[in-house]
């Protein structure tokens, strides 16, 4: 972020731009994905206020599929990475719906 400033103050426009839209991606989905990956923000109190789309459906097949299999929800909570592990067996349990993340916002 800092050296996309550092090219917007010297008039590279452009790349400043390229480089401050990848780095709020990766800052917001990073944080989407964390908090998938605890327990305490997949908890239906907590969705109440998504309104119904793909994220939503998302966090509801998510926490399904963790309550079935709570080997599963032990890992993720103790590697945050294992989430996108989760989210690739999801799309294979669920071919006949595609779960991008690009549908989502």
């Amino acid at each position: 972020m800092r050296r996309s400033l550092i090219n917007a103050l010297c008039n590279y426009y452009n790349i400043g731009f390229v480089l401050l839209r990848c780095s709020l991606d990766m800052l917001i989905y990073g944080l989407l994905y964390q908090c998938l990956s605890q327990s305490r923000f997949r908890e239906p109190e907590e969705n109440e206020e998504i309104k119904d789309n793909e994220l939503k459906r998302l966090i509801v097949s998510l926490t399904k599929f963790l309550s079935e299999n709570p080997q599963e929800s032990a890992h993720v909570e103790k590697s945050s990475a294992y989430i996108f592990d989760l989210l690739d067996k999801l799309k294979l349990n669920k071919s006949s719906q595609t779960l991008t993340l690009s549908s989502l916002f």
